[in-house]
This record gives structure tokens, C-alpha cells and sequence, in this order.
């Protein structure tokens, strides 16, 4: 099963480890700039809803890109060496915009900016306009 699961740091509101995926196959990463991630992986996600079929984002105190291919109905990301396939659009879609409002729901992050860039991308993701273009 998909899953986006953040897990903070002791005593951090916004450092913790990042893992999207499932148990055999996901990207994780440590020490990550939760906010950041969520802001760069949202913004994939905004994009192939529309269409776009490989958007590339630079994730803000991060070596290297995180990059969204969409192929035969399917999304691919990847980070560095790291690949997961998310599966179809809407699941992807559905599946992370709940962990994260979950996520939102249960922390409060740091950067009061990148989380107002976080809820618009979501309300981006949640519409019922977006959500025709998906299915």
C-alpha cells in the first residue's frame, strides 16, 4: 500500500525522516526538511494532474531533484538513486494529499510560509475540477 509517512525529530517541528512508499519499495530520507518535501512533492503532484508528463522540482536544502514521470497512466518518482512507482494519478493523488492533511492536522510546521504553499496546492489537488481531469 502507498503510504507518506514523516516522522519528526525529537524536539523538531520541522526535521525528521521522509518516507513515501511501501515496505520493498520507497524513498526515504533522513534529517529532511519536512515542510520543504511537501511543498516540492505537492507541486509534482499539481503537475501531472495537469497533464505534464515529467516535471522535475528542486526540494530547498536538498543535493538533488525530485522528479515526477508520468507513463501508460502511471507516476514515477524519483530522488537521487532512489525510484518508486506511485500508481495510477488519482491513487498517488488521493493517497498523499490525505497523509499529508493528516500530517497537517496532527503537527504544526515551522515555516508558516511554505505550509500557506502547502494548503493551496492541496486545495489545488482537492477540487472538483482537478479531480475530473484525473479520473
Amino acid at each position: 500500500m502507498l503510504r507518506f509517512v514523516a516522522e519528526f525529530e525529537k524536539g523538531s517541528d520541522v526535521v525528521g525522516t521522509l518516507t513515501i512508499g511501501q515496505t520493498a519499495s520507497r524513498i526515504e530520507v533522513e534529517s529532511a526538511y519536512l515542510d520543504s518535501w511537501l511543498a516540492a512533492l505537492l507541486e509534482c503532484l499539481v503537475a501531472v494532474s495537469e497533464g505534464v508528463m515529467h516535471y522535475e522540482v528542486e526540494v530547498i536544502e536538498e543535493s538533488a531533484l525530485l522528479i515526477a514521470d508520468t507513463a501508460g497512466g502511471e507516476v514515477l518518482l524519483r530522488f537521487g538513486e532512489q525510484m518508486i512507482r506511485l500508481g495510477s494519478v488519482a491513487l498517488a493523488i488521493a493517497t498523499i494529499t490525505s497523509d499529508v492533511r493528516e500530517l497537517l492536522h496532527r503537527h504544526r510546521l515551522g515555516n508558516d510560509t511554505l505550509v500557506r504553499e502547502i494548503k493551496t496546492k492541496l486545495a489545488a489537488l482537492t477540487t472538483p475540477m482537478s479531480l475530473d481531469r484525473k479520473l
